[in-house]
Formats: structure tokens, sequence, C-alpha cells
């Protein structure tokens, strides 16, 4: 509904040479490693920072050691896969993709962030649910406006951005938002190596991550099949609830 109708470049050819599997493997080896960042805490042990350090090391004792991944580490670890992976395709402004990818989930401050899955198939929800993903958008221009005037004193770019990624209405928008899910799924085999992973999971995260993908940025098309096959090889969870 709010996506202009521009001409966007062919992104299956676009790439200065073939993304072969040894381009696609090195490229998850870089962003699994940077995923790790999320595991250093800032100021802790620090002197003037004992009371904060103890209050950390007794939530996470309380909590154990795993924990899910904020926004804020999200859009960090995006933003780090458009420079890894956005040269492949020179076409891309990186730079401007890197600023989309620091601001998409910006909105989420107002909003949220949004269950894509449900109760399992993502039927009923944004994921495939034509008025669920209307709802969305309504939800997040609205969010948009609310700020706007924020915003405008301070930050007109940013606004920007973040409207143009709304809307979709740049190659580097459509390639953030298809990258997006190329990022979960490296969160998603960074998590469940130990644990595994359902059946059920993995198949709602190839129907719904690659309709995004050929949707927006086809060029991604063989950074999704290397995932998906990452994601096969990772085991069944056994029904103890280990697959946490």
């Amino acid at each position: 509904m709010y996506r202009k109708d521009t001409k966007m470049f062919d992104s299956t050819e676009d790439a200065s040479q073939k993304i072969d599997a040894r381009i696609v493997q090195a490229d998850f080896d870089r962003l699994h490693w940077s995923a790790g960042l999320r595991e250093v805490t800032r100021f802790l042990g620090q002197r003037y920072w004992e009371a904060e350090s103890l209050r950390h090391i007794r939530n996470h004792k309380s909590f154990g050691a795993f924990r899910l991944e904020n926004v804020a580490e999200h859009s960090w670890h995006l933003s780090d896969a458009v420079i890894v992976i956005g040269p492949r395709f020179p076409k891309l402004n990186v730079g401007k993709a890197t600023i989309l990818a620091t601001v998409h989930d910006l909105l989420e401050v107002v909003t949220g962030d949004y269950d894509p899955i449900g109760t399992g198939s993502g039927l009923e929800t944004h994921a495939f649910s034509s008025s669920k993903g209307l709802e969305k958008q309504e939800a997040e221009f609205c969010a948009l406006d609310g700020i706007k005037e924020r915003f405008e004193k301070c930050s007109k770019l940013q606004f920007e951005m973040i409207d143009e990624y709304l809307r979709l209405s740049s190659d580097e928008a459509c390639f953030v938002k298809a990258l997006d899910k190329i990022q979960v799924l490296i969160l998603v085999h960074h998590y469940k190596m130990e644990a595994g992973i359902e059946r059920e999971h993995l198949a709602f995260a190839k129907d719904y991550c690659g309709a995004q993908i050929d949707k927006n940025f086809p060029g991604l098309r063989p950074y999704l099949d290397h995932m998906l096959r990452k994601l096969e090889d990772l085991p069944i969870p056994q029904e103890t609830g280990a697959n946490v």
C-alpha cells in the first residue's frame, strides 16, 4: 500500500562477482562471530560501577546465562550485516543502507516488537495475514506521525530514513528489509546450536523469510539458502523443554 511504484534494479544481476558458497560462508562466519559482541557487558566490575555490577550479576544468576537479543543489539548487528554484505551489490549506497538499518526498528520504542509467529504458523499474524500486515503498517505510520515533531526539531534525517524504510521507496530500504531476515536466521542459528530447532519453526522461517527476500531483494537468496541448510543441520530438541 505504501510502497512507491519505482523502478528497482535487478539485485540478482548486481553482484560484482558470483556470490558462491565460499563467499556466503565467509560472510556467515564473520557475522556469526560479531554476534558474540552481545555477550560483552559494559562497565562490569569497573570502579564507580560496583553497585550496578552487583545488580547485573544478581539478575544474571536469577535468569541464567541465556538471554534473548534486544532490539538495540539487533539493529547494530543488522547494520554490521549491511557493511559486510552490502558491498556484494555495487549499485547499493552502503552508507545509506547502514543508516536505514540503524533506525529501521526505532519505532518499536513506541509500538513494541511484533510477533510474526503467533501460534506457530504465522497465518494469523502480519507474516501471512494481509489484514494483520495492514494493521501493522497503520500502527507504524501512526507511531511515526506521533514522533514527527520531536524528530523534526533535532533529527530530520532519522525521520526521513524511517519513513523511507516503512515505504520501501528505495533499493537500499528493500535490501535492509530483506537482510533483516538473514540476520534473524543467523541469530536463530547462534541461539539454537545446542538446544536444537523444531521442524515447525524451521518451516516457518523458510516460508516467511523466503517470501520477504524474494519480494524485496532476491539477490540475497544465496544467503537464505545457506542459512536454511545450516538450520536443517541442527538437532531436533527433546520434548523436555530444552528448546528455550
